[in-house]
């Protein structure tokens, strides 16, 4: 069956035996003889890679005391997604999804049959195209959005271009993103769109490690140990001068937490799909359940 959401713009064209349950709020529910899929959707900050999906997926288990199994990624509409399968109590085994595009996500949680759970999700489609995704971030990008530069950069890295991948990381990272400050310092050390610089690489680090983001620590440690004395000198002078001009570190802070990537604190973005995740379970629970009284046969049993 082909299943259209025309409030999220996308399309799952299923295999047979695929059939939906129901539909309300627009957050579809299907089942077959032998799974269940349930999908939300909603807005994400931008710039969400699928390991920073999976960090998130992972902490939500986490807190729900749900044993993780195992992790991986799943191919849907040309891009790779986050995955996780956990053994919860009263529930049994579920695989989340977390299909991020940009701006937006949709998180799928699926029972009983995994792999026919995977090759349902691996249909999934956006209707709009992505030039209709990527025309509206470039005129963010041009209107001096930290979000929508960072997000385009990591878009032209994935298209291989690294040149222009750094121009916007590096303008996002100029404009107060933290992660984006990570990234252009990754690039300076690696000489990835642009020539080797590890005093640059070292300033965007640290002022990404001033804003509190968990994953600049190592990469900053790795810099500073190929450094002179004097050169780190430089470059933490030249971080202290772009403080001084821009973002301070509370709204750094600020945005991490936001987005979830703020080291060694909660967040509202993993709050949202937290719930979104409960909703999800709660409901799949009822249609495992009236699975079980319908396909005496199945895998639920």
């Amino acid at each position: 069956m082909v299943y259209t959401n025309e409030r999220w713009n996308y399309q799952l064209h299923l295999p047979d035996g695929w059939r939906l349950q129901s539909e309300g709020g627009g957050q579809p529910e299907f089942s077959s003889d032998s799974a269940s899929l349930k999908i939300a959707a909603g807005p994400v900050p931008m710039g969400r890679r699928p390991q920073d999906e999976l960090f998130v997926l992972r902490s939500v288990a986490a807190k729900y005391g749900h044993r993780v199994t195992s992790d991986g990624l799943l191919r849907a509409d040309g891009l790779d997604h986050a995955t996780i399968t956990c053994d919860a109590p009263g529930l049994g085994i579920l695989k989340t999804y977390g299909l991020v595009f940009l701006d937006r996500e949709f998180l799928i949680t699926g029972a009983g049959d995994l792999k026919a759970c995977d090759a349902a999700v691996m249909t999934f489609q956006l209707m709009d195209g992505p030039s209709n995704v990527i025309d509206p971030l470039v005129r963010r990008a041009k209107a001096g959005d930290p979000d929508a530069q960072f997000t385009l950069g990591l878009h032209y890295h994935d298209g291989q271009d690294h040149s222009k991948a750094f121009e916007w990381v590096l303008k996002a990272a100029d404009g107060g993103h933290p992660i984006a400050q990570m990234n252009a310092g990754v690039c300076y050390a690696n000489g990835e769109g642009t020539k080797v610089n590890l005093v640059e690489a070292m300033k965007w680090v640290l002022l990404s490690k001033k804003a509190g983001y968990r994953g600049a620590g190592q990469a900053l440690a790795s810099i500073r140990s190929q450094l002179r004395p004097d050169q780190i000198a430089e470059a933490t002078s030249r971080a202290d001068a772009w403080q001084s001009r821009s973002w301070s570190v509370d709204e750094g802070r600020q945005y991490l937490k936001r987005t979830g990537d703020f080291a060694g604190s909660g967040c509202a973005v993993q709050a949202v799909v937290l719930t979104l995740l409960v909703l999800a379970m709660s409901v799949l629970f009822i249609i495992i359940r009236r699975a079980l009284s319908l396909h005496a046969g199945s895998v639920f049993d």
